[in-house]
C-alpha cells in the first residue's frame, strides 16, 4: 500500500508511487489471530482503528488510507472517522472484494471516500464490490508494488528489494489516497479536505476507456487525476527545479479548401514558464470525429503544425484538435495552457470550414 501511495520515483529503482514526494507513516491497527481452520488471520478491531484515526488527526496527517473492510458499522469507528474529517483529514478506504453491493465499513461512513477497483481494461473485476455507496473506482487489478523483503526470501537489508503483483480494492484505495496527496500539494498549504475530496469526485470519469458506464458501479466514476488537477484550482503545478515547465502558449487553426474536400491545419505553439519558444519537444493530440491525420508533430522554434485528412464538404463543417500531451526534457504543465488571441481554450481548437 505504501509503495502505491508514494514509492520514490525517478531513481531507476522498482516503481514510482502516485505521490512520490509525500511523507508516509504506517499506523498498525490490525493484528494476527490464529484460527484452527483458516490459519493466521488479520483482525482489525474497532478500538485500534479508532485510535489510529485519532492519532493521525491529532498529528497533522492530511490523508488516511484504510485498505481493509468489514460488514459491521462500529459506532466507535464512525465517531473517530467524523472526528478525523472535522480535523481536516481526507479519509479513503477499500470497498471490499466480495463482488457485492452490500456496504462495507469504514468505507461506507459519510466522511470516507469508498473505493472500488477497475482492471487494466477499465472493467469491474469479478471480485470488487460496487454500488451507489461506492464513491470512486480506481485501478486495483494486478498492481505492481513494493513488498517486504521476506516475501521474496530476501534479507531485510537487501538493496534489490521485493516487488509483486497484487489485486484488490486494497490496491485501488491507496491509488486514490496518493491522488489526494498530489492534489493537496498542488493546492498548497491553505487547502481543505473538502476541496481535495471535491476535486477527486467531481472530475472523475463517468465513462471508461471502452465506454463502460462507471456510474453503474459507483457514485462518481473512475479516478481521473489529470482532470482533477486541471480543475482543482491553485494555478499550474510548479515545475521541478531546473525544469522549464512547458505549456501550450497558443493554438491557431485555418481551413484549407480542396475542391470537394477541405482540410484543417492547426499550429500549436509551445512555450516555457517564461513564455519563451522551446525546441526539441513533441506535441501529441487527437482529432475529433474520427478524422485521419497526424496526431503528433515535432516542435521547432516553438511551434509545429498538424493537418487533418481530407474531409467532404457535404458532411463535415468542423474539425477539432485537442492537445493531450507535450513530451520532452521539461514537464508538461497542462494547467498553464492558454491562448492570447482567444480562438481556443489553450487545450483544444475547432476549425470551421
Amino acid at each position: 500500500m505504501a509503495g502505491i501511495v508514494g514509492a520514490t520515483g525517478n531513481n531507476n529503482d522498482g516503481i514510482a508511487g502516485v505521490s512520490w514526494n509525500t511523507t508516509i507513516a504506517n499506523l498498525k491497527v490490525c493484528h494476527e489471530l490464529y484460527d484452527p481452520f483458516f490459519g493466521v488471520q488479520g483482525v482489525c478491531d474497532s478500538a485500534s482503528i479508532a485510535d489510529g484515526l485519532t492519532h493521525a488527526a491529532n498529528n497533522g496527517y492530511h490523508v488516511i488510507n484504510m485498505s481493509f473492510a468489514g460488514p459491521d458499522a462500529s459506532q466507535t469507528e464512525a465517531s473517530a472517522a467524523a472526528y478525523a474529517w472535522n480535523q481536516g483529514v481526507v479519509l479513503v478506504a477499500a470497498a471490499g472484494n466480495s463482488y457485492s453491493q452490500t456496504p462495507m465499513y469504514p468505507a461506507n461512513f459519510p466522511e470516507v471516500i469508498a473505493v472500488g477497483a477497475t482492471d487494466w481494461f477499465d472493467n469491474l473485476p469479478d471480485w470488487s464490490n460496487f454500488g451507489d455507496w461506492v464513491s470512486l473506482m480506481a485501478p486495483g487489478a494486478q498492481t505492481f508494488s513494493t513488498m517486504p523483503n521476506a516475501a521474496c526470501g530476501l534479507p531485510p537489508g537487501d538493496p534489490e528489494g521485493c516487488y509483486a503483483w497484487q489485486s484488490g480494492t486494497s490496491m485501488a484505495s491507496p491509488t486514490v489516497a496518493g491522488a489526494a496527496a498530489v492534489i493537496w500539494s498542488h493546492l498548497g498549504a491553505g487547502a481543505t479536505n473538502t476541496q481535495v475530496r471535491n476535486a477527486l469526485e467531481a472530475y472523475a470519469d463517468a465513462a471508461g476507456a471502452r465506454n463502460q458506464n462507471m456510474l453503474a458501479w459507483s457514485q462518481n466514476g473512475r479516478l481521473n487525476l489529470y482532470a482533477s488537477l486541471v480543475n482543482a484550482g491553485g494555478g499550474p503545478p510548479p515545475p521541478l527545479p531546473g525544469d522549464p515547465g512547458v505549456h501550450v502558449g497558443d493554438l491557431d487553426g485555418v481551413a484549407v479548401n480542396q475542391g470537394k474536400t477541405w482540410m484543417a491545419e492547426v499550429t500549436v505553439h509551445i512555450h516555457d514558464e517564461t513564455e519563451a519558444n522551446v525546441d526539441g519537444y513533441t506535441d501529441s493530440g487527437t482529432w475529433s470525429g474520427g478524422y485521419n491525420g497526424p496526431d503528433s508533430c515535432a516542435v521547432v522554434n516553438g511551434s509545429c503544425m498538424l493537418t487533418s485528412g481530407a474531409m467532404p464538404k457535404r458532411s463535415s463543417n468542423t474539425a477539432t484538435f485537442t492537445v493531450t500531451g507535450v513530451s520532452g526534457a521539461g514537464t508538461y504543465q497542462f494547467a498553464a495552457n492558454h491562448d492570447p488571441d482567444g480562438d481556443s481554450d489553450g487545450q483544444a481548437i475547432t476549425v470551421t470550414r
